[in-house]
């Protein structure tokens, strides 16, 4: 739900960083990783963090749904096809003109799956920071820590690894620009 900045050519080194799949052979302790146990008291649905991520789910949807618009599953997946839902007060709020909706309404499952990838992945990312491929294990941890809610269908695997991938890359230029507005 965000207009194209073109701004994707920015930051092209921060996007080696965590994308590059190195074959840099290292005995440095810090490249060697064990992902960390969820503690049980953990909670990946947090209601605050629906909110925003309801409004944020339609960037997503809008990255990743050109691969799967000719899929009606897929597409039902990630759309919302029903009446009003009280998860998308918000997005209705940011509506400039109240008559049409140019704003991505979300799928609820869709939402909550992406409401459980934020919480995750804020939890992972002081762990994996400062490795290299560090998306690559945030991602890894997240398809196994997570309970997708989506219809199946022949795409479903390739529509789960579209939505992490697009969120932890949107999460985890968020979280370093965090960090460096710190520094």
């Amino acid at each position: 739900n965000c207009e194209d900045d073109k701004s994707e050519n920015l930051l092209e080194i921060l996007t080696e960083f965590i994308q590059e799949n190195t074959n840099v052979i290292s005995t440095h302790p810090c490249n060697f990783w064990t992902p960390p146990t969820l503690p049980q008291s953990f909670n990946s649905f947090r209601p605050l963090e629906t909110i925003a991520t309801t409004y944020v789910s339609g960037y997503v949807a809008k990255k990743i749904l050109p691969f799967f618009k000719d899929c009606k599953i897929c597409s039902q997946n990630i759309l919302h096809s029903g009446g009003d839902s009280d998860i998308h007060q918000f997005i209705k709020l940011k509506e400039h003109d109240k008559s049409k909706k140019r704003l991505s309404y979300c799928n609820e499952n869709f939402v909550q799956s992406l409401v459980e990838i934020y919480n995750i992945s804020y939890f992972i990312f002081p762990y994996v920071i400062n490795l290299f491929d560090c998306a690559a294990k945030v991602n890894n941890f997240i398809y196994d820590n997570i309970s997708f809610s989506l219809v199946p269908c022949p795409h479903t695997s390739a529509l789960k690894k579209a939505m992490v991938n697009s969120f932890v890359k949107l999460l985890m230029y968020n979280y370093i620009n965090r960090i460096n507005n710190v520094i």
